[in-house]
This record gives C-alpha cells, structure tokens and sequence, in this order.
C-alpha cells in the first residue's frame, strides 16, 4: 500500500518521468538493475521501469527516498529565479532574504508531498521500526510475542492512514 501511495503522489506530480526527476542516480542504477525489462527499444524500457520502479525498492531505498533531506531541482530553480528577479539582493529587506532561505532549505519528499496527507508525523520512525522488525523475521533472528504484538499494531495503525492517505 505504501508503494501504491508512492506511485500516486510521484506520478500525479511528475507523470512517467517521475523517478528521474525524484531518485538519485546511485537508487535509479540499482533498482534499475532489479528491473527485469525484455524490451531492447530505450522508451519501451523507460516505460517497463516506471510501471514497476517502486515494487523493486528495497526498505533501505524507500526509507532514504522519503526521509532524507536534500535539495532538488525545484530548490535549484528557485534559486536561480531568485537571483534573476533580484539584480541587487541589497535593495530586498532581511526578512525578504531570510524568509526565501527559510523556503529552500533542504526537505525530505516526505515533508514535500506528503505532509498533508493525514499520516501521523512519527512515520519515519514507525517506518524505521517496522523495518527492523521485519529484518528480524527476515533474517531468522529471534522474534518474541511482544515484538509480534508490537509490529501488527505498528502495521494496522500504519495500514489505515495510508489508506486514508490513498483515497485523498
């Protein structure tokens, strides 16, 4: 359900072209590489990756897409619109200067398109506990009552708001 919200937001945003405009190129490679494609012709590829590219992320990859922060190309044109509107930046006020610094900093995808969603603001976090909980599972690690009883309500409490998320 997370990769289908996924899907949603990025392609609504940025349509086919959305996981080069929103992954580095080191995440693009690798999941790329997980993408089995029979196709030779370079755009039938490109749309093969964009139908699946969120299924073959791995937890770390989703993680470090959604909650990292970093600059974009958005900030970079911002930027760059800036300075072209403002030959003299000492003719703007402090405020002015400080207000567009504040509004480039650095955001994770998370706070830039899914903030207004209706997901609990800890979800990086549960996200983090999920995943080391599955890990556990995954790796054949021992795996107690509790921490069973912990990942469902961890996952039914997650569940609900993506899907609520989903349908906004």
């Amino acid at each position: 359900k997370l990769r289908k919200l996924l899907y949603l937001i990025y392609t609504g945003r940025f349509e086919k072209d959305y996981f080069k405009k929103t992954t580095s190129e080191e995440i693009q490679s690798s999941v790329k590489g997980r993408i089995q494609s029979k196709e030779n012709n370079k755009k039938k590829k490109e749309l093969d990756y964009a139908k699946v590219f969120f299924e073959s992320f791995d937890f770390g990859e989703l993680q470090s897409l959604l909650f990292e922060k970093r600059w974009t190309e958005v900030e970079e044109e911002a930027v760059d619109n800036f300075l072209k509107d403002n030959k003299k930046l000492s003719l703007l006020s402090d405020e002015e200067i400080r207000n567009f610094i504040i509004s480039i900093k650095p955001k994770s995808d998370w706070e830039r398109f899914f903030e207004d969603k209706g997901v609990s603001e800890d979800i990086a976090e549960t996200i983090d506990e999920i995943s080391k909980l599955r890990n556990k599972v995954a790796h054949n690690k021992e795996f107690n009552k509790s921490q069973h009883t912990r990942m469902n309500e961890l996952l039914e409490k997650t569940e609900k708001e993506i899907d609520e998320a989903i349908i906004i």
